[in-house]
């Protein structure tokens, strides 16, 4: 059954009505909100989402750069500067700067792009929000190069590879003789300061590469160095082996004739062969053979002026200086090799009484053979004259003259001939069997009793006067025989 509606329940109605069409404008628009919302998470989300497929996470760091929200250049970028902020100073071998050789001049490049691109590649940028606040940190190895002709072209214009300014390395040596010194020298090496240019690049380039902020070409072995130093034994024994040849010091006393022999002369004698010293045999020979020849009186004639004033010529009978010129040619030789520094007399053969060209000197017995007289000189002075009996001139055995020295002396001697034998108290022989001495058998001396009762050739003496000569000579004493 219809039923009136009163007013009440009109006005209610309305009411009822009115809040359901406010509630639904509000679910509406919360609705849109929501959807508005949602889009615009949905459109930031993906958005950002694509910003990091080519940007690296915050807090994301390579190789030490902050790379949040930088791409890959731009980190490629923060590292090659770090790469090319690169300096190498390179030293000589006095420790002074050569040169500096900076990245940007020889072309340096690295390659790393790959590996920087390869940690973007990892990282999942539908994740942003997820890894957003994570920290990351990743070290990229990466090899460094450069162009080497830029390098090469950039030393090569450093003075320290100029050739103008270069000096050679010169091992050490034995110098030449050195007169002011009578020897030689051992010269150390010099240094140089010449570098190897190819070892030269090859060390710098290897530093380049390794990293490296200084290089010292002396420490790597750039330089050309001498490869003969004063430490060398070789060398050491070699100039002590010159030394000890040039030091020998022979002063030489030959007949009168003082000199030295040393380095000046020997040095020249110094004969080297594979590491062997000698000394040059003809060089030696023809030494003793001239100062023999300069000295020697031996077999040469004399001027000789007699008692009575006259001059006459002396032939040698076998008196005199006369050099052994091959036992001082081999005995010099070992002096020398030995490094001797000695006084000497050469060897001799024969001596003479006194020393230089008149080697008579002022002691000397003179037998005036023409005039049958003999004098006794000692020290210049005439000590002992007496007359005497020569050999026999008629029977052809004339005493000959000449230059001679005693031969030896003998008391109480037998004197045998082809028909005679003859003991006397004092023999005295000066050339061969002719000698002088006593000869008591004699009543008479002098005068011309050699003509025709001469002897055999010996110098016939009284007993007292062959005493006293007997007494006062000895072997060499000149003995002078002239008519």
């Amino acid at each position: 059954m219809d039923k009136a509606i009163s007013s009440h329940d009109r006005q209610t109605g309305g009411a009822r009505s009115k809040r359901r069409g406010i509630a639904t404008v509000t679910a509406i628009t919360l609705a849109a909100a929501l959807v508005l919302a949602l889009a615009y998470l949905a459109y930031t989300y993906l958005n950002t989402a694509g910003h990091y497929q080519t940007h690296f996470f915050p807090h994301t760091t390579i190789n030490g750069f902050d790379s949040g929200d930088l791409t890959v250049a731009e980190v490629v970028e923060l590292i090659y500067r770090q790469a090319v902020d690169y300096r190498l100073e390179v030293f000589d071998q006095d420790g002074l700067s050569a040169g500096i050789i900076e990245a940007e001049e020889i072309g340096f490049f690295i390659d790393i792009e790959a590996e920087v691109a390869a940690i973007l590649a990892g990282q999942d940028h539908r994740r942003w929000i997820f890894d957003y606040g994570e920290a990351a940190r990743h070290d990229v190895a990466y090899e460094i190069d450069f162009d080497h002709g830029l390098l090469r072209d950039l030393l090569r214009g450093w003075e320290v590879f100029q050739s103008a300014r270069m000096e050679l390395a010169r091992d050490a040596y034995v110098s030449d003789y050195d007169p002011a010194l009578k020897g030689y020298q051992l010269i150390a090496e010099t240094r140089g300061n010449v570098v190897h240019f190819p070892t030269a690049l090859t060390h710098i380039t290897a530093a380049v590469y390794e990293g490296r902020e200084s290089l010292y070409l002396d420490d790597e072995g750039c330089y050309v160095r001498a490869t003969v130093t004063s430490e060398n034994e070789g060398l050491i024994e070699r100039a002590a082996a010159l030394n000890r040849l040039s030091g020998s010091r022979i002063s030489y006393d030959w007949n009168g004739s003082e000199f030295i022999l040393d380095g000046d002369t020997i040095h020249q004698w110094i004969v080297e062969e594979g590491g062997a010293f000698s000394l040059d045999s003809e060089a030696l020979e023809e030494f003793v053979t001239f100062h023999a020849r300069e000295n020697d009186t031996y077999g040469k004639s004399r001027r000789f002026r007699t008692t009575d004033g006259r001059e006459v010529n002396l032939l040698n009978g076998g008196y005199g200086w006369r050099t052994d010129r091959g036992g001082e040619i081999e005995e010099l030789y070992e002096l020398i090799i030995a490094g001797a520094v000695v006084e000497r007399e050469p060897l001799y053969r024969n001596r003479g009484w006194y020393k230089g060209g008149d080697d008579i000197g002022p002691s000397y017995v003179e037998i005036d053979l023409s005039r049958q007289h003999l004098y006794f000189y000692l020290d210049g002075q005439l000590t002992l004259e007496s007359a005497l009996v020569s050999g026999s001139m008629n029977r052809g055995w004339g005493t000959p003259g000449g230059l001679f020295g005693l031969t030896y002396k003998e008391r109480n001697a037998t004197l045998r001939g082809e028909n005679y034998t003859t003991p006397v108290n004092y023999w005295m022989p000066f050339n061969g069997n002719v000698g002088m001495h006593d000869a008591t058998w004699r009543n008479a001396f002098g005068g011309d009793i050699y003509i025709n009762d001469g002897s055999h050739g010996c110098i016939n003496l009284p007993l007292g006067v062959a005493r006293e000569l007997y007494a006062n000579i000895t072997t060499g004493f000149p003995v002078i025989c002239y008519y």
